[in-house]
């Protein structure tokens, strides 16, 4: 602001200066976010399963616990200092997240397999939320709570993961 309505030339170009500057950093950081966002998908691993068994059955067989997102009473809230997960071993090295389809929700077969039925707790006169937003809400929040829990070292992608 100060670079269109100061009066005097010198303050008007210092302005103007540190404005270019201010927006040259933020189009440098841009470009990274976008550089970093392109090569996501290498960190991604999507399979398609042709049931919810044998999807069940691979994230056992890859010793993933499984966790899944319910609106019901006998869910526990995942936040960061709920009781629950503050107790030892309550986090497992290796998780599977599940979430349902919007309206439908989590099948009968996951919330039987899964270790743990989770939600996410939110206030206000919404009980939900478009499963994207809610996915990256979780996602997030689980990664703050493991960060909490578990040392820098012992959060990365082991050797046979980054192949």
């Amino acid at each position: 602001e100060l670079a269109t309505t100061a009066k005097r030339g010198r303050t008007k170009r210092w302005a103007a200066e540190r404005s270019e500057k201010a927006w040259q950093e933020d189009s440098k950081q841009d470009q990274q976010h976008l550089a970093f966002a392109k090569g996501a998908q290498r960190w991604l691993s999507l399979r398609t399963f042709e049931s919810s068994g044998e999807c069940i059955e691979a994230l056992r067989a890859e010793k993933r616990a499984i966790w899944s997102t319910v609106l019901e009473q006998r869910a526990l809230p995942l936040a960061p200092g709920a009781p629950w997960l503050e107790a030892q071993n309550a986090l497992p090295p290796s998780l599977a997240l599940v979430f349902g389809a919007e309206g439908a929700g989590v099948s009968e077969q996951f919330k039987d397999a899964s270790d743990q039925l989770v939600y996410l707790p939110m206030s206000g006169f919404a009980e939900s939320l478009n499963v994207s937003v809610a996915t990256a809400l979780v996602v997030q929040l689980v990664l703050q709570i493991y960060s909490r829990h578990f040392p820098e070292d012992e959060r990365g992608l082991t050797k046979k993961e980054m192949e």
